[in-house]
């Protein structure tokens, strides 16, 4: 789980100017977080005495498939970590890369525009 700021940054990610950070921040949101929040908005609607069949029509699926899903939330219950082990740094590194990716570019067309660019033949 991140913090509310952290995901705000990756929404704010995924809706900017640039593909490549754009499509790291979207998988990393579908792949660590939005199963996490489904999960839960699960638990806290199930706390607060939501039946199956709501839940199911709430997400837009069968009550069979809801209650599957997440039947054993009521059982077992762990806390979820505050931090997913390893996913902000794996984060942290792919928006470090496109960062270093963006500087070379600026870099590289500043050189170019000033006539300092050195081509090797």
């Amino acid at each position: 789980m991140l913090s509310r700021v952290s995901l705000y940054n990756r929404i704010d990610d995924a809706l900017g100017d640039d593909p490549r950070r754009a499509l790291i921040a979207v998988r990393e949101l579908i792949d660590h977080e939005l199963p996490w929040l489904e999960l839960r908005a699960v638990r806290m609607a199930r706390r607060s005495g939501y039946s199956w069949a709501r839940l199911g029509r709430a997400l837009n699926r069968s009550r069979q498939a809801v209650q599957q899903r997440y039947a054993d939330i009521e059982r077992s219950w762990t806390p979820i970590p505050i931090e997913p082990p390893g996913t902000s740094l794996r984060h942290e590194r792919a928006i470090a890369s496109v960062y270093r990716d963006a500087e070379r570019r600026r870099q590289m067309a500043a050189d170019e525009a000033a006539g300092t660019d050195v081509v090797p033949w």
